[in-house]
């Protein structure tokens, strides 16, 4: 399972049912993500965000820790928060 990191309860839930839906599952073990990645535009975590995801999967489904402390995930997450706010703001004060 996924440590609570403070206030990440309801996150965890969250991607604990994400990682336990097979398709989802799949997709990201086996690497395909990285062939839809946009890696060309200006926008964007240029696939990092995916890459977390990836990463979280893997920790879960492929090592024999029974507890995994999801920190890059919440990283890039709020990483992904920080840059939104920022376009959201510039946009509406231009």
């Amino acid at each position: 399972g996924l440590e609570n990191l403070g206030n990440t309860c309801f996150m965890n839930s969250a991607l604990e049912c994400l990682c336990h839906t097979r398709l989802l599952r799949d997709y990201f073990l086996s690497g395909e993500y990285v062939d839809h990645i946009n890696t060309e535009g200006s926008e964007g975590l240029h696939g990092e965000f995916a890459a977390a995801f990836a990463s979280l999967m893997q920790w879960l489904w492929q090592t024999q820790q029974r507890v995994i402390a999801p920190r890059k995930f919440i990283e890039i997450t709020v990483g992904l928060d920080n840059m939104m706010h920022r376009k959201s703001f510039k946009l509406y004060w231009t």
